[in-house]
Order: structure tokens, then C-alpha cells, then sequence
């Protein structure tokens, strides 16, 4: 018989030893930076993250997926068929049910462009038992992240390394972690150069149209002209703009100089409408309005809305994952202590079948005396079996 051999139980690779962490305070270890190299040289921290969301493209897009995942029924399934499992999975339901906990999704999916997002939750006693008041989102900035990835709040008292938080009262949704990086790896980083170009784009657009848009005035005096008489002869020029009519002695003269455009305003939308499409592209996957024509569209509508209905259902696992890991379980611990076995929050991803043909030809073939196994009818048609006792229509 060969040697037993056994695996390495220890993590190596932690954040302890990379060398790429900043560690607070000297290599106290009492928090890590974020790695991020736009935040870090930016000198504004999260807050170039959390300033993106002022850009309409970015805004629009980001509220179109989050609503998404908002707008999916969601259910809490129970973790066994006994009576106990699904009296908590009702008591569960019921605190979900007690606040707005569509906003408090919402807010939390802003993680996708910050890379992680906290939200504290505010309990309260009711009725012998513990529910949820609110879930209150709190800026990204506020918080750091120790070498073992627990948040940290900072405060005045401690605005570098931050404060230790109490447990099962901060929810986190993290998002993108690809390096094991406890502050994420969101959109941010990806969206924020095509939304600084536009913002730019949109500046010079502008200084443009008032160069362009409008003739610049020149006023001749004849030589000699007394100071007193110029500086009424600028005001007069000034008040071409807001008057109707003016008026200026005889010997003055006024013209209108057209600029010579080199250029077209069609540069400025053109780039504008560029960036706009890879706004589109980082956080919806696809754009149909930037890249497609008259021809394809209509096997391209179904690609994006193959590529949509994927971020969709990632999004809204990612979500249920976070909530089933903390919350869930927080609410399930405060009520029912030493329960071993947790519901789950499940969000329905896919589209609703019509299931009237389907029942029409279920019912056609029982008439025909074909054996259809009770089984097959609560899964097809997504009914609950009801259990021994519980009370049926």
C-alpha cells in the first residue's frame, strides 16, 4: 500500500506575505491599500470611483443592469423539507419582506463599478424576535480592508488604519476579486478613461459653440479717441450680446468677424458618441445603438440579449451568494441558535415559460390514459409538494 499522502492545509499565497500589498502603518498589518493604480496616483482615493456615477452614459447603464436583478422575483428556499426548515425559511421571508429590500439590493450592486460596497444594517426587536429596520448604504471611501480581508471604518480618531467592525452588522457585496484582492477589482478602473475623455471631449464642444456659434464683435474708433469714449465704445460692444439696439457716436464703427472653422462640430459628437459606446460595452457587455447597422440586426439583437441575460444571472448569483453567506444566516442565528442547516435567497434568472400549451397537451395525454408521475407535474409546473399536515386548497 503506497504512502498516504495529504494535502497542505494552510494558505501560502495570503495577503500577509504579498509583497505588492502596502501595509498600513509601517507592516503593522492593521489594514493593506488597495492595489488599484488609478486610485492610488489619484490622490482622490474611492472617490473617482464613486464620482463616475455623475456621468449620464454611466448612470444610465449602470441603473439598466442593476434594475435588472432588481426587477427578478426572488424566493427563499428552504435547506430541508421538515417543518422547522420551512418555518425558518418563513421567518426569513418575513424580515426580507419587513423592509425595502429592493433599495437595499440596489445599492449594493454598486459594488460592480467600486469593486466592493457595505451596507450597515440596522436591527431591531419585535414580536420576540429580531428583523431588519433598514439597510442603509455607506460610501466605499469610508472603509479599508485588514490582510484578512475584514473591513475596517475609518474615523476621526483613526483615519488611516480605521476601526474594527462589530460582527453581523456590516452586509459586504464584493465584486470581481479575481486576485483575492479584499477590495475588489470593479468597473471603475475600465470606465473611468472613456468617461474623462468625454467629460473632455464635451468641454471643448462647448468653448467650440461660443467661439463658433456666434460672430465676435470689433469696434473701430478714429485715432485720438479719448479713454472715456473706448471704454464706451466696449460697453456698447459688451451689450451687442444681451441688447437689441445700442448706439455710439458717428465717428465709431462696428463690425462682425466671422470665424473660419478648420474644424466640425462632428468631431466632438463623434468622440462623444464613441466613448459612450465603450461606456455601453464595460458595463453591458454590448451595445446594439453604436455598432450595428441596418443589416444583422436583428441576429445581433439576439446575441446581445444572450450576452444581457448572462450578466443578468451572474450578477444576480453574486448577490445571493453574499446575502446567503452573511445576512441570511445573521437573521436565521439571532432567531433560531444552534440551527446547523441555513435557507437560501434564490433569484429567478430565467424568463417565464408559457405553460398553457404544455398543460393542454398534459391534459390531452391523461385522458389518453397515459401514467404521468405526480413528480413530473410540482417540477414542470414549479409547485411546492406540500408536506405531511400542512394545510392544502
Amino acid at each position: 500500500m503506497g504512502k498516504e499522502i495529504k494535502p497542505v492545509l494552510d494558505e501560502i499565497a495570503g495577503a500577509e506575505k504579498d509583497f505588492t500589498l502596502y501595509s498600513g502603518y509601517l507592516g503593522s498589518g492593521k489594514y493593506v491599500a488597495n492595489t488599484d493604480k488609478l486610485l492610488r496616483t489619484g490622490g482622490r482615493g474611492m472617490e473617482l470611483y464613486e464620482d463616475l456615477m455623475r456621468d449620464p452614459q454611466v448612470r444610465a447603464c449602470m441603473q439598466s443592469r442593476r434594475l435588472a436583478v432588481i426587477g427578478r422575483e426572488w424566493e427563499v428556499v428552504p435547506a430541508d423539507d421538515d417543518a422547522l426548515s420551512i418555518e425558518i425559511a418563513g421567518c426569513v421571508k418575513g424580515v426580507l419582506y419587513g423592509f425595502d429590500f429592493d433599495s437595499a439590493r440596489y445599492a449594493l450592486l454598486g459594488g460592480i463599478v467600486l469593486g466592493f460596497k457595505l451596507s450597515e444594517i440596522i436591527w431591531e426587536y419585535s414580536e420576540g424576535q429580531v428583523w431588519i429596520k433598514e439597510l442603509i448604504g455607506r460610501n466605499s471611501r469610508r472603509f479599508v480592508f485588514d490582510p484578512h480581508g475584514n473591513p475596517r471604518l475609518l474615523t476621526p480618531k483613526d483615519m488611516l488604519g480605521g476601526e474594527a467592525l462589530p460582527g453581523r452588522k456590516f452586509q459586504l457585496f464584493r465584486y470581481g476579486a479575481e486576485n483575492g484582492s479584499p477590495y475588489g477589482e470593479g468597473l471603475g478602473a475600465t470606465l473611468y478613461w472613456p468617461a474623462w475623455f468625454k467629460k473632455n471631449a464635451i468641454k471643448f464642444w462647448m468653448i467650440f459653440a461660443e467661439k463658433f456659434g456666434s460672430p465676435t464683435v470689433i469696434g473701430k474708433y478714429p485715432p485720438g479717441t479719448p479713454r472715456e469714449h473706448q471704454d464706451s465704445l466696449l460697453s456698447a460692444l459688451e451689450a451687442i450680446q444681451q441688447e437689441s439696439a445700442i448706439k455710439i457716436p458717428e465717428t465709431m464703427e462696428i463690425e462682425l468677424l466671422e470665424a473660419q472653422r478648420s474644424g466640425s462640430v462632428s468631431t466632438y459628437r463623434d468622440l462623444c458618441a464613441f466613448m459612450n459606446a465603450e461606456i455601453a460595452k464595460t458595463i453591458l457587455g454590448q451595445t446594439l445603438t453604436t455598432e450595428v447597422g441596418n443589416a444583422g440586426s436583428y441576429a445581433a439583437s439576439k446575441v446581445h440579449n444572450e450576452v444581457r441575460r448572462d450578466y443578468v444571472k451572474a450578477d444576480a448569483d453574486l448577490l445571493a451568494n453574499a446575502l446567503n453567506a452573511q445576512l441570511i444566516r445573521w437573521i436565521v442565528d439571532f432567531n433560531y441558535p444552534g440551527v446547523v442547516k441555513y435557507p437560501k435567497l434564490w433569484i429567478r434568472c430565467e424568463d417565464e415559460r408559457d405553460l398553457m400549451p404544455l398543460a393542454q397537451r398534459d391534459e390531452i395525454l391523461a385522458r389518453m390514459g397515459l401514467p404521468i408521475p405526480r413528480r413530473y407535474l410540482y417540477e414542470t409546473y414549479g409547485i411546492p409538494e406540500p408536506v405531511e399536515g400542512e394545510e392544502i386548497l
